[in-house]
């Protein structure tokens, strides 16, 4: 994923959706401790209907710091 990309996302979180998995997911493996990885892979696999989407969502709410902000964003 490229810089530019990954600060629209963060700035228009309505675009997080439309990521593709073969985007987000090399970020969440190069970048294991970065919460916002993590959770931007999550909001994929849920709008996605992931069978994938449960442990993501553990793995995001165990490195999220606030997770009421979290479950906002789902």
């Amino acid at each position: 994923m490229q810089v530019n990309n990954f600060i629209q996302y963060l700035n228009q979180s309505e675009l997080i959706s439309t990521i593709s998995e073969n985007e987000i997911l090399p970020l969440v493996k190069e970048f294991p401790y970065c919460q916002t990885g993590h959770l931007m892979y999550a909001i994929q696999l849920n709008s996605n209907n992931s069978i994938l989407f449960e442990a993501q969502l553990k793995k995001a709410a165990s490195y999220c710091t606030d997770r009421v902000k979290l479950f906002q964003h789902l």
